[in-house]
């Protein structure tokens, strides 16, 4: 800030030094001015003196703002209207209205933006509701038709994009859609398992459940779509003949974890830090040119909200590990 002062302030410092020099070549070209170099030399220090202070106090009032401005560059503020510092110059008050300026035109462009994506949002949604109707005729239509089961599996696979898309649509509102209770793991997988049925049939995928009975505290909706993510990616990269192993842990902390391992090729150990980034559908997902890269991502995404950790590890075959954390008994008090 100093250094930022004095560069700006050149100019003053210029003009003190060819002011000094001016009177001092004055004084001593001129004879009819007597005076002792002594008192030149207390007379000039004196000078220097007064540009010291002058400029000490300028630095303190006019540098006060500018400080103010920059703490808060380096502090997150919310809203820049209020935490502007007030004006004590007509160059500050001119900076301080060009920066409220920027500041509301800014609020009015993200207003707008945040419309735009409420009515976007909103279009999304109801079009995702509208086309599940006619789906699920077709689903039944095809149900009563044997000779269709390669439709069907296609339908399977837009039927699970649409709801993947339903439920990221709703994403950014998640936590007003949450109802947290106790359910049984078995109440969410087995759904799931029966939905993606048919592919485990064609690959001839055997399912084993352990202690799923546990009961863990969730929203049971999200928590269905974070396991579909996970239990779908097992079904897809899964090999023909193969299992996968659905296990309900008590942990030594008191948490429940819920595992799902499948016998699959696994994860390159170079992909696995970042198969919860979005659109990274690494070595199996370019080979199968299948993946989209989101399936993880939002499992990641919904776990974290939720208030769950979700793990990965990849040694022969791949690991998911879903972790419920206890219910903290504030929340009990809550529901009373």
């Amino acid at each position: 800030m100093i250094k930022l002062f004095l560069k700006d302030r050149m100019s003053w410092i210029f003009f003190f030094i060819l002011w000094v020099a001016a009177g001092d070549a004055l004084i001593l070209l001129d004879d009819g001015i007597v005076i002792e170099t002594e008192s030149l030399v207390y007379w000039n220090g004196f000078q220097l003196m007064l540009f010291f202070l002058f400029l000490t106090w300028r630095y303190i009032v006019e540098m006060a703002f500018f400080r103010s401005l920059i703490t808060m560059q380096t502090h997150e503020v919310r809203d820049w209207n209020e935490a502007v510092p007030e004006a004590h110059s007509g160059v500050e008050d001119i900076a301080r209205e060009a920066i409220l300026h920027a500041s509301r035109s800014l609020q009015t462009q993200l207003s707008q933006l945040k419309a735009e994506q409420a009515d976007h949002l909103d279009y999304v949604t109801s079009w995702v509701h509208e086309v599940k109707t006619p789906l699920t005729a077709m689903k039944l239509i095809l149900e009563e038709k044997p000779d269709l089961d390669d439709v069907l599996d296609q339908w399977i696979r837009i039927h699970a994009l649409v709801d993947q898309q339903l439920h990221v649509a709703r994403l950014a509102e998640l936590q007003r859609d949450f109802m947290i209770k106790d359910v049984a793991l078995q109440s969410m997988v087995v759904p799931e398992i029966q939905d993606l049925a048919k592919w485990c049939i064609e690959k001839n995928i055997e399912i084993n459940l352990i202690g799923v009975d546990k009961i863990v505290t969730t929203d049971p909706k999200w928590c269905r779509f974070l396991i579909r993510q996970v239990l779908s990616n097992a079904v897809k990269y899964s090999l023909v003949d193969g299992t996968i192993h659905i296990e309900g842990v008590n942990n030594k902390d008191g948490q429940i974890s819920l595992r799902i391992t499948d016998e699959g090729r696994g994860i390159n150990p170079a992909d696995l830090p970042r198969v919860f980034e979005k659109g990274f559908t690494g070595d199996a997902g370019r080979k199968s040119n299948a993946a989209t890269g989101l399936g993880l991502y939002l499992a990641a995404v919904v776990a974290e909200k939720l208030g769950h950790r979700i793990h990965i590890e990849s040694k022969k075959g791949t690991t998911v590990t879903i972790t419920y954390f206890p219910r903290n008994p504030f929340d009990e008090v809550t529901k009373m």
